[in-house]
Formats: C-alpha cells, structure tokens, sequence
C-alpha cells in the first residue's frame, strides 16, 4: 500500500520519473522541507523494489517510474559524509525535490522516496543503534524507521520565537546579575559589621549570623558568575538574529544556519532560567505589611517566668537577643523588621526551609534578616530596658532611632516606639536613652561631636509555631531536646 500524506509530501504529478537521473540530483542548495516526524516502523517494499541504481537494481519493478535516492550514492566524497543520523538524513532529503519521506536502515543506510509502501515482514524491531547518536535508532536489520516531511514555511516565525526566548532568559540573567551584585556588597559589609561588633561585645551568637552572611555570599558570587556568564552567551546568539531580517529561507545553507542558531539559543534560554530562577526572589519587592511582626514574639518571652510574660511579649522592653539555630535559606538585606516577618510568613513549605524565627540585626550599613528554620540556643543582654544596643560611636549628622530613643533637634524631639531606624537628623543635638537611663550617648549632649549608634540584634519567633517550645527551654528533663540560653550581663 502506498502512503502518501498530503499534497505537501508528495504530488502524483510531480514525482513520476523522480530519481531515475540519478547525475542531476544536486543536494543540500534548496530547501524544500522545513520539519520531520516518525511515522513507524515498517518494513517498506520501495527499499527493493524501486531501487533503480544500487544493489536492488536486479529486482527494480515501480510501475511508476520512480526510484529511492540513497546517500552513500549521491554523498560519495568520505569528507562530505557524516556519521548518520535522523537529523543528517533529513538534512539531505529535504533538498531533494518532491522527496516526502526518508528510511533508515540497519543503524547507517539512508535513503529518500516520494512515498513508501508497506508490506507484510516480521516480528522484529528498529533497533539498530545509529552510527552518529548512539541515543537514537536508525531502523532495524529488515526494517526501517520511516519519517515523513512537511512545510510549514514558518522558519521566520521560528526565528522570532526563538529570539523571544533568548531575549527572555537574557534579561532574567541581567536582573539577576546586577541584584545579586548589590546582594552580596550589601552583605558583605553588613556581615562583617555585625561580625566585629558582637564579636567585640562579647556576643559570638550574633557575631555567627555576620558569618553566616559573608558565607552566603560565597554561594552568591557562584551565582553572579553562573548569571553573567549565561548573560553574555545569551547576548552573543541574540545578536544574531538580526542577520536573517529579509533573508531567503529557500537557500539550503541559510534556513540551516537560522535552524541551528534557534536551537543554540533555544537550549542556551533553558539553561540560563535553570540557573538564573532560583535568584528571582531578589528581583521582587518585599512586602512592608505594618501588621506582620505582630505576630512574632521576643525570644526572651520563652525564658521569663510565666508571671512575667506579659511585659516579655513588649518589642520595645525586650532586651536585645540572639538565636542559635538551623537556618532556613539565606540572610536578606531587609529596610524593616516587617519586612522580615514577611520574608518568614511566605517560607511555608515543610522541611528545611520552612521558617519558624528569625534573626535581625542592624547598623549604619543597613539590616539583615535570617530566617531559622530550628531554635536551638538562645542568648540574651540582661540589663535596664532604657539600656538597648551595642554602643558605637556614629557621626552627629545620622541619629538611629531604636525604642526607648529620642533623637531631637531644634524643630522636633521623637520617640520611637516600634523597631530601630536609620534616620537623617541635619543638626541631630544627641540622641540620648529616653527617660534618661543607661545607654544614653557617650559624650553626647548639645554641641557633640558625636553621638551613640544603637547596634540592635534581636530574634523573634512565630507565637503559633512555637507549641513546646516552653518546655524545651525551660525544662530539666534530659530526655527533652533543651534549648541553651545564655546572659550576657552587659549591653555596650
């Protein structure tokens, strides 16, 4: 039975006598098929029969004056030949006028037909290994793998695709790239801020979250490097594609390039967004909900007596604290403890990185946020509540304003009840503890050349995701997995 698959494949008209002059075929100069698909597995009767000029030229018998072309024939030159494959006899075939189908055979013989006709065979399969992609199968030893051709004359539209593609992935790196850069100098000198500070103030607690930040910029100039690497490769095949505005996509040798640079691209842009999406996070804005860190509690809640644990649950009583733990992701430069609340609220999936806590830090380079994912130890400053930082000496030009702080000037005297803020204060007098406490500036006062910069550490933990945790900070019991808290009598 012959098959033919439309007009497209072949035309009764056209393809009576194709292949019997067999010294004007000139291959690979006109495109004449732009996509192929397996039909199946036959055993095709034309592969004998209506081979005019090789082996089965004793028993050629096509009542319709047609003959198969094969490769090794017409491809005689052993530098011109190339290891077969679907795709390299494709490639021929397509520039074979009137051509519909090609065969595979025996892992390495190809030929090409306007149409093939199916007879019955036996019980075996196509599978023989193809010589140039041990992947894939080039027929059998009695059968062939059968593939048809079409036009669909939609290689500009394939090109605009595949520019669409490359362009996306280019930009998602782009993004990624220059976030991440400011990422890591972000954390970079937040981490080693915080890093010698605590260190120096006797709190190696918080001093390893500063750590844990410049650790996690190892793992993100891995990935600045990853992105800028796909940004530039990706940069380099886009550019191309303004070469193929206008051009002839009949010319064998320029639908071919416009093929193989869409597939470049193409599995370029997959692993450029494979690479490049798990640092999305830092292209979108973090949520500033002002509600969010209302559900969080000092951790210093879970060490007071329960009488106590009213006042323990005020922000602005607590006194600063530290979390030993399992981090869940990486620190975050956030501008706000709310933000941080949020980053945790939205870490929700079960496992590692599922956030229960988290540590925030601040100073003048900014704040960092950890998420935790497990609380293990906890440390905390025991001193007055006026009492609220680790005490640096900071320019008069900048005031933090932390609770407990007031930070005047000529036009206005605020407090601020709520988290620590950096805050521009032209002619900022002092800052000073409210109430007139601990803690207030080292040598401040009117006319100073200096004032006091609040360096604020504190862990927060969600209420509702700590049922127990009460017991394994407080309890005796061996058998409980204890939570270790230590109390550094100091604050500056």
């Amino acid at each position: 039975m012959a098959a033919l698959l439309g007009t497209k494949q072949a035309n009764w008209s056209t393809i009576l006598g194709f292949g019997l002059n067999e010294s004007a075929i000139v291959p690979f100069e006109t495109v004449m098929k732009d996509g192929y698909m397996l039909v199946g597995c036959v055993q095709d009767k034309m592969r004998t029969t209506a081979d005019k000029h090789g082996d089965g030229k004793w028993e050629y018998k096509n009542h319709a004056g047609v003959s198969v072309i094969f490769y090794d024939r017409i491809i005689t030159d052993p530098e011109e030949k190339k290891p077969m494959t679907p795709e390299v006899c494709y490639n021929f075939c397509r520039t074979i006028p009137d051509a519909g189908f090609f065969g595979l055979v025996a892992g390495r013989q190809c030929y090409c037909e306007p149409y093939f006709e199916m007879e019955a065979s036996d019980s075996s399969e196509c599978d023989a290994v193809c010589e140039g992609e041990p992947t894939s199968f080039c027929g059998g030893m009695t059968k062939q793998s059968i593939y048809s051709m079409h036009l669909c004359a939609d290689t500009g539209e394939d090109l605009n695709m595949g520019s669409a593609a490359g362009m996306a992935a280019q930009t998602l790196c782009t993004n990624v790239h220059r976030e991440v850069k400011d990422e890591i100098g972000n954390l970079t000198a937040l981490g080693n801020a915080i890093k010698a500070r605590a260190g120096s103030n006797g709190d190696p607690t918080t001093a390893s979250f500063g750590q844990l930040a410049l650790e996690y910029v190892g793992m993100l100039n891995d990935g600045l490097a990853a992105a800028e690497a796909m940004k530039t490769d990706l940069e380099g095949l886009t550019s191309q594609y303004a070469g193929f505005q206008g051009a002839d996509f009949t010319d064998a040798d320029t639908i071919t390039e416009a093929e193989e640079l869409n597939a470049k691209t193409k599995a370029l842009a997959d692993k450029a967004t494979e690479i490049c999406s798990p640092y999305k996070y830092f292209l979108e804005p973090l949520a500033n909900g002002t509600d969010s860190v209302k559900a969080y509690y000092p951790i210093t809640y879970w060490t007071e007596p329960s009488e106590n644990r009213a006042a323990a649950a005020n922000m602005t009583l607590a006194p600063l604290s530290a979390c030993e733990g399992v981090p869940a992701g990486g620190p975050r430069i956030v501008s706000s403890m709310d933000e941080c609340a949020n980053i945790c609220d939205s870490m929700v999936t079960p496992g590692k990185d599922k956030c229960i806590a988290f540590q925030y830090a601040s100073s003048a380079e900014g704040a960092m946020c950890s998420p935790l994912n497990k609380i293990e130890g906890i440390t905390y400053y025991d001193a007055p509540s006026s009492c609220t930082g680790l005490l640096q000496k900071q320019s008069k030009t900048q005031c933090i304003e932390m609770p407990g702080f007031s930070c005047s000037n000529q036009a206005s005297s605020r407090t601020w009840p709520n988290v620590c803020m950096e805050q521009e204060c032209d002619g900022c007098a002092e800052c000073s503890a409210g109430g007139g406490g601990e803690g207030g500036a080292e040598g401040g006062g009117s006319g100073s050349n200096s004032t006091t910069q609040a360096f604020p550490a504190r862990c927060l933990a969600k209420f509702s995701l700590m049922k127990g945790f009460d017991l394994r900070v407080n309890s005796k019991d061996a058998s409980v997995d204890h939570v270790e808290t230590k109390v550094l009598k100091r604050c500056a």
